[in-house]
């Protein structure tokens, strides 16, 4: 887990930004035509399905399970 302090940190940092060419590549390289994957679909998730489970590891398992039974209809 990430603490807040150490996020914190983080995004106090600038982020350093390269070229292609300052790694190496052409425009050929890079880029939707030269890509190995294509994104099939993009959508916003419905919302009120997601949810936090609290506790600790174990019961935090348990909970996991029995929710994963319970879509299975088990």
């Amino acid at each position: 887990m990430l603490h807040y302090a150490a996020s914190s940190k983080a995004a106090a940092k600038p982020i350093e930004e390269v070229s292609l060419a300052d790694i190496g590549l052409t425009a050929s390289d890079a880029g939707a035509d030269s890509s190995m994957s294509r994104v099939r679909r993009m959508y916003v998730p419905a919302k009120g399905r997601a949810q936090m489970i609290e506790g600790t590891v174990a019961e935090q398992a348990a909970r996991l399970i029995q929710i994963i039974n319970e879509f299975k209809g088990a």
